[in-house]
């Protein structure tokens, strides 16, 4: 019996031993199996970072980039340049006199494609004379084909003895395209559009947070009572009295419009950099004719006094 049990225990123990051998033998081909993994990984990594830093990558690289310089260069050389060719077409097409108007089909065709005509205006009963041509939107149909919104303010006088002259907003779409030169041809006869409309957009709001005391506020008013008459329409040495170091106001107005006054005001503080955010409605003269202003101002005080730091249209 006891021969048995000692056999029996033998047995056990060669087993045992053969499974640590094979777990022992499991895990070295794991981790044998994790280094080659994670040097396939390194050598990918190296080879991205070689290929990446290598002479002839940075090259790839700055010729894509310089290519596409080169691309959004010539395509905004060629808007301006489209957008001014409308333009000067729709304000000869636009411009007649109402009766045989013998200069007007010459004056047209020189803007026209090959073969492509258009007959004067004739049996009319006004005059009529672009003030104002604006190119507002481009619509690329293709590289080379275009159409071209343009906005013009045109003033109508009646052949009539006794009528009144008036003034028209028109909005024209004008078909264009480019050849391989560069050159610019209205392929297609003009057609009217709908004016552009203002969106259904919320209004700038302003500051949020705690107004100053009444008495700050007073001082800040007066403060921008005398930048502003400096902006408007003194010269730069005097503006610079009133400006922060770094200020984004480089230049004033000088003059082109008077300063009259400040109608509404609010001021607040900012908690973090304890600068002072303003909210002024002013009130300008353009020629005795009085224009309203919203501007957004952030101060800095100093010394006793505020400096302006930054003007926008928005709240900073």
């Amino acid at each position: 019996m006891k021969l048995k049990k000692d056999k029996s225990k033998k047995s056990e123990k060669i087993k045992e031993s053969l499974e640590a051998v094979e777990r022992i033998r499991s895990d070295r081909l794991m981790k044998i199996g994790r280094i080659l993994l994670w040097v396939v990984i390194l050598f990918l990594l190296v080879k991205g970072v070689i290929g990446i830093l290598s002479p002839s990558s940075e090259s790839r690289l700055q010729n894509i980039v310089t290519d596409y310089q080169q691309k959004a260069e010539l395509r905004e050389t060629n808007q301006i340049r489209a957008a001014s060719f409308a333009e000067s077409f729709a304000y000869e097409y636009y411009t007649f006199s109402g009766k045989m108007n013998s200069d007007y089909e010459k004056r047209v065709s020189s803007y026209l494609a090959k073969n492509l005509e258009y007959k004067a205006p004739v049996a009319g009963e006004v005059a009529a004379t672009v003030k104002q041509a604006t190119a507002t939107q481009i619509r690329y149909l293709s590289d080379t084909q275009m159409d071209i919104d343009v906005h013009l303010v045109v003033d109508y006088t009646p052949l009539k003895e006794g009528a009144s002259a008036t003034q028209k907003n028109i909005y024209l779409r004008v078909p264009v395209t480019m050849n391989k030169q560069g050159g610019y041809a209205v392929t297609s006869l003009p057609s009217y559009v709908p004016q552009i409309r203002a969106a259904n957009i919320d209004p700038v709001d302003s500051y949020d947070g705690e107004q100053v005391a009444t008495k700050q506020v007073q001082s800040i008013k007066d403060t921008l009572n005398s930048f502003f008459t400096s902006y408007y329409e003194g010269s730069k040495t005097e503006l610079s009295y009133y400006l922060s170091s770094g200020s984004n106001v480089t230049a004033g107005i000088e003059g082109t419009v008077q300063y009259k006054k400040i109608d509404y005001i609010t001021a607040y503080q900012d908690p973090q950099s304890k600068e002072y955010l303003v909210d002024a409605t002013i009130t300008l003269s353009d020629e005795m004719q009085p224009m309203q202003q919203r501007l957004f101002l952030r101060l800095q005080a100093a010394k006793g006094r505020y400096y302006i730091k930054n003007i926008s249209t928005r709240p900073l």
